[in-house]
């Protein structure tokens, strides 16, 4: 009969309907044993959970009832975008106030927490560690470029100037040193950024910045300077390789 409910065929002029299961009490008039419901009247009684969702006990797909009110929305913008009307209107602004927000940063954290959590390098799939954009971490012109024996580029700055991410990633370490704070960025396939002689710090370990962002500050000291390097694989390489340093620092 389904649900494990069996017809007793004892000789009683009442069809009674029992469970299987000998712990659950047998249900009497209305009543069905924990957690169920009789329906209908006489031997055609059935019997199924109380609490199941209606949904779920007419055996509805969770797509189905998602596509239903999607299509739901979908035509009313359409009717609201080809009728006039008091209700139209506002159907339209409320649309174009939900279409016009920018939601790319929050869904793209959401997307790269979860393929980093999941161990997963977009750029080491496909092959293209300069697929990433870099940028200059400091407005301000080259003052000692990378060479052998000096692994690093320094560029001038003004005080408290904004030092910015050269690209997404993850900060990975940020510490004080002799010379001034300094912050490590770890960017997956195409390496990590280092940035030493900061005044001030503005993210923490572990923190996921945008490219661009401001990751803290030259020190309010005359003639400040940003030490910037780039490591790869354990080694430093030259950052003029993935950034565009201008001459003049603009």
């Amino acid at each position: 009969m389904g649900m494990g409910w069996h017809r007793s065929t004892a000789s009683q002029p009442e069809v009674r309907w029992l469970r299987d299961d000998p712990l659950d009490a047998e249900p009497s008039s209305g009543v069905a044993g924990p957690g169920f419901a009789l329906s209908g009247q006489g031997p055609g009684r059935s019997a199924q959970p109380a609490d199941r969702p209606a949904s779920k006990a007419a055996g509805v797909p969770d797509w189905v009832v998602q596509s239903f009110f999607a299509a739901v929305l979908l035509a009313t913008g359409y009717y609201s975008a080809h009728h006039d009307g008091v209700l139209s209107a506002d159907v339209r602004t409320l649309y174009r106030s939900a279409f016009a927000a920018d939601y790319s940063e929050p869904v793209g954290v959401a997307f790269r927490t979860f393929l980093l959590r999941h161990g997963i390098d977009i750029s080491a799939v496909a092959g293209l560690p300069a697929a990433m954009v870099f940028h200059i971490p400091l407005q301000g012109p080259v003052v000692s470029d990378f060479r052998p024996g000096h692994p690093e580029v320094t560029i001038a700055g003004a005080p408290r100037s904004p030092v910015l991410a050269a690209g997404a990633g993850t900060v990975i370490r940020v510490a004080r040193s002799r010379g001034g704070d300094v912050v490590t960025i770890d960017h997956g396939s195409p390496g990590q950024t280092v940035y030493m002689g900061l005044g001030d710090v503005a993210v923490a370990p572990g923190e996921y910045v945008s490219a661009g962002q401001v990751i803290g500050r030259l020190p309010d000291v005359a003639r400040p300077v940003l030490r910037f390097s780039w490591v790869r694989d354990g080694r430093a390489v030259n950052p003029h390789d993935y950034i565009h340093f201008p001459a003049d620092g603009a």
